[in-house]
């Protein structure tokens, strides 16, 4: 698809607003108000013909945004970084100054949306084309559009949410079901807001016949027909799926990829989180036992290989077959332990009931805290209480025997039995050793009978 394709037939624009003004930038001494008129001029002049309307959709950075404390580390080295003031008349500073500070993204979106909607001349170069403008403004919920010189508060798109990357669902599901669209484009590269936009086209949207994802100037991504090829139970499961494969807003399984993670979703049975976070399930944002227990078998099969027997084993014993069969001691490389799993698990929950609720303006949400966050003036990960490996630990003998245990056998040596550390897992499918015991013991008991 290119954006020549895109002419001649009714299309609605979402634009992902921080993706936009982060390819936008300044330029050298130029002003806010100059910025605020050439913004306008390149959404304006980057859209394809027909195009009705534009939805600039904003984040929001409050004290309970889940990525507080991302920011936080990513940019805690950042020396320059200060707040600037956003103005009128005020020389917009280098962004590399600029943007790394939460309040100056929230000051500059605030300042769009403001002249936008009261800059008479600004309205007047709209011509027919109405932009919605949500997220942006100090209300938290105020979102309005402006068409041929007025302005109108929009209810149903009064959001609470915080991310753009669920805003940009409500809005494109207004953009179908309200003003009867028949294709939406949305400008975006996020991760979170693609799989959110698969999710959505399999079930709310599935009647769209067109939704593309423009994620550089001529690359575009047909969301229809990924939710086609996938199909509908794997489009379910998608949001906790991407959530338990890292995202902004939970841990990072470290080298672990999305393609693995989609892979092993279709040879695991995982029903709890296909259904987990829909509004027509009963208790949609409980974490069962059946969820806890789904990913925890999704999560060992990612660590896994197919004729390793870990199925139903505790992420202890995978974690520490993993440490003593691998040639580097990094504990990157090896599956959580159980307790960060649990709360790994939990803020995964919370990501998808986020992703699953984009349709509702204000969704009744539990707290933030019932999901594996604390919140001391900014939400942050609760921490795993366990260490994540024993503080006093002999070195422990492991066969690397990869075809049964015979004549060089480390613990046939020494005399013990081989266990889950050992290459051959003490598995009674690849150590002869067990094989021979199982026999004997076999031949014992049919002796006993005989007698």
């Amino acid at each position: 698809m290119t954006a020549c394709e895109l002419n001649g037939q009714a299309n609605e624009l979402v634009v992902d607003a921080m993706f936009a003004v982060r390819q936008w930038s300044f330029h050298t001494g130029e002003t806010f108000g100059a910025i605020a008129k050439r913004y306008l001029h390149n959404m304006l002049n980057d859209i394809p013909e027909g195009t009705a309307s534009i939805h600039f959709c904003c984040d929001r950075y409050d004290t309970d945004n889940l990525k507080a404390s991302q920011h936080q580390h990513r940019y805690a080295k950042s020396e320059k970084a200060k707040v600037f003031e956003v103005s009128e008349q005020y020389i917009a500073p280098a962004p590399r100054d600029f943007f790394p500070i939460s309040a100056n993204k929230e000051a500059l979106l605030n300042f769009l949306c403001m002249k936008w909607s009261q800059d008479e001349d600004l309205k007047s170069s709209l011509g027919s084309t109405c932009l919605y403008l949500g997220g942006g403004f100090k209300n938290v919920t105020e979102s309005v559009v402006v068409s041929k010189g007025t302005v109108n508060e929009v209810a149903e798109l009064q959001f609470t949410q915080n991310e753009a990357d669920t805003r940009i669902i409500l809005h494109s599901i207004y953009s179908f079901q309200k003003e009867g669209s028949e294709r939406v484009v949305i400008y975006a590269n996020d991760t979170d807001a693609i799989f959110s936009c698969v999710y959505y086209t399999s079930t709310l949207l599935k009647e769209l016949p067109e939704m593309w994802v423009r994620t550089t100037q001529s690359s575009y991504l047909s969301i229809h027909q990924m939710a086609s090829s996938l199909g509908p139970a794997q489009c379910r499961s998608l949001p906790f799926i991407h959530s338990l494969s890292g995202r902004d807003i939970t841990s990072f399984p470290f080298f672990t990829s999305k393609k693995t993670w989609l892979r092993c979703s279709k040879e695991v049975e995982i029903p709890a989180l296909e259904d987990f976070g829909e509004a027509d399930v009963n208790s949609q944002g409980t974490v069962t036992t059946d969820v806890i227990q789904q990913a925890r078998e999704l999560l060992v099969a990612v660590y896994t290989k197919k004729d390793d027997d870990f199925k139903g084993s505790a992420l202890g014993d995978l974690r520490v077959h993993k440490f003593l069969n691998n040639k580097s001691t990094l504990l990157k490389l090896l599956p959580p332990i159980e307790d960060a799993f649990l709360l790994h698990v939990k803020r995964a929950a919370l990501a998808t009931i986020l992703d699953k609720t984009a349709h509702i303006p204000q969704p009744n949400l539990e707290p933030f805290t019932n999901f594996g966050w604390s919140l001391v003036e900014k939400l942050f990960p609760v921490p795993p209480t366990l260490p994540v490996w024993p503080d006093q630990m002999s070195k422990n003998i492991s066969c690397g025997c990869l075809k049964g245990c015979n004549r060089n056998c480390s613990c046939s040596k020494k005399g013990i039995p081989c266990y889950i550390g050992c290459r051959c897992q003490g598995s009674e499918r690849k150590c002869s050793r067990i094989k021979c015991i199982v026999t004997l013991d076999a031949d014992s008991s049919d002796s006993d009978i005989d007698s």
